[in-house]
């Protein structure tokens, strides 16, 4: 793969080039049907103003899935930056030269956020300094492609928090569509904005809104500590050496924490996550919008019953979800479906599914001290401040045993076997493994 880069103005185009070894597919079948796309900087802007590190980790992100041996970037990057990836073992990364100036941000107390609108995202820029620039990636929509993607909710909140003062960016950025189906090559490609307006600004650290359910993967089947990752020692690495730290506010947040979050902050009632509603409204009609929904309705003590259920026992999605052995993120509607406002015989059903449900649950209501060391070392202590005034610390006890999360033994036993086989039976669900 060879990954090329034009500059006309503020518009920056980035060309992939596949040699006949490279990947038509990633191991999830994900499909490259694209070998283009382009970032729309702000009007004063250039590529030329974007390190050249900078603009070599953009390329890495849009070519990664899909390369198979050789990764050339015709850049003259640092050698600080090259060995930033030399955790990588499937292919080599061959720049012009090796021989360039690292980065070393002007700014070295300004982050920017990689910013989505939803709620996890507005969490993250509650607890981070209020000089962080907001950086939202712009999809423009392309009209040969079916898409439900709604960004009027987003768009809503970024004008909101420009009118509290946030500096804001709205990048048009495309490379979702280099796939297919529609959706970022690697997760963190949704920060490619984010990564050219920090070079830019000068800045030392891009942030995420990823949450612990994500970092940690409480709710999977077993957890792990973020910082053994594959992909923190990727990633976080690869940021490093770029000279942005891969910023994590939320990493030690539940998305129970973070809904408390925002319906604390600023921003209650003006954020969701959802993103195929028209703002105000969500569409009421996927994932996403039920458990949010579900955490929600804990928070305010509004009642789940058989008619609420039944309603989401019909959307698609959440069918197709909880059809699963596995449910995502099971700690979450655990915790939601275990408050006094939830009745009902379909709500007692999941309930049965939910291994949460054995467990005291109030940890998701805290934040996790050691995911700190993920938070740039200039507002770690403004970050750890913050949280504790939104949510409070884990107790010993929490902290020790997070780690130890692992349900797989659970989704074997007998008991749970049974709950899971009748909640099918009686909402007429298949098996979907």
């Amino acid at each position: 793969m060879r990954v090329e880069f034009t500059g006309t103005g503020p518009l920056l185009k980035i060309d992939l080039f596949p040699d006949e070894s490279d990947l038509l597919f990633s191991k999830d079948r994900i499909v490259t049907v694209n070998t283009s796309f382009s970032i729309h900087l702000p009007k004063e802007y250039s590529m030329e103003d974007i390190h050249p590190d900078h603009l070599a980790l953009i390329g890495i992100m849009a070519a990664f899935p899909f390369t198979k041996e050789v990764l050339q970037l015709p850049l003259v990057v640092s050698q600080r930056f090259i060995d930033g990836f030399n955790v990588l073992k499937r292919f080599k990364i061959i720049p012009k030269s090796n021989e360039g100036t690292y980065y070393s941000p002007s700014n070295p107390e300004k982050s920017t956020l990689a910013f989505s609108g939803g709620i996890d995202s507005t969490a993250a820029l509650s607890v981070m300094p209020k000089d962080t620039a907001l950086v939202f990636l712009n999809r423009p929509r392309k009209l040969t492609t079916r898409s439900l993607y709604d960004k009027s909710a987003p768009l809503a909140i970024i004008k909101y928090a420009e009118s509290q003062g946030y500096e804001v960016y709205k990048i048009n950025c495309d490379v979702e569509y280099i796939r297919n189906p529609v959706g970022f090559p690697v997760d963190l490609a949704a920060g490619i904005p984010a990564v050219a307006i920090a070079s830019i600004l000068g800045a030392s650290s891009v942030a995420f809104g990823t949450i612990m359910e994500s970092a940690y993967r409480i709710g999977h089947d077993v957890a792990r500590n973020y910082t053994d990752s594959s992909h923190h020692r990727l990633w976080g690495n690869a940021f490093m050496r770029s000279g942005l730290f891969l910023t994590l506010p939320v990493a030690g947040v539940s998305e129970v924490g973070t809904s408390l979050i925002v319906e604390s902050s600023a921003f209650a009632g003006i954020s969701y996550s959802c993103i195929r509603g028209k703002w105000p409204n969500p569409c009421q009609n996927c994932w996403k919008c039920f458990r949010k929904l579900l955490v929600e309705s804990r928070i305010k003590n509004q009642i789940i019953g058989d008619k609420e259920m039944k309603k989401w026992l019909k959307v698609k999605e959440v069918r197709n979800k909880l059809s699963k052995r596995l449910i995502s993120h099971e700690n979450v509607l655990a915790w939601a479906l275990s408050g006094k406002n939830v009745e009902g015989k379909r709500a007692n059903l999941l309930q049965g599914r939910l291994e949460g449900m054995r467990r005291n649950l109030d940890h998701l209501t805290r934040w996790y001290p050691p995911s700190l060391e993920h938070v740039h070392e200039s507002h770690r202590q403004s970050v750890g401040e913050k949280l504790d005034q939104y949510l409070g610390r884990m107790s010993g006890n929490e902290i020790t045993t997070l780690l130890e999360h692992d349900i797989r033994e659970w989704l074997e036993y007998p008991d749970s076997m049974n709950s899971y086989h009748n909640f099918l039976r009686i909402n007429n669900l298949e098996v979907n493994d």
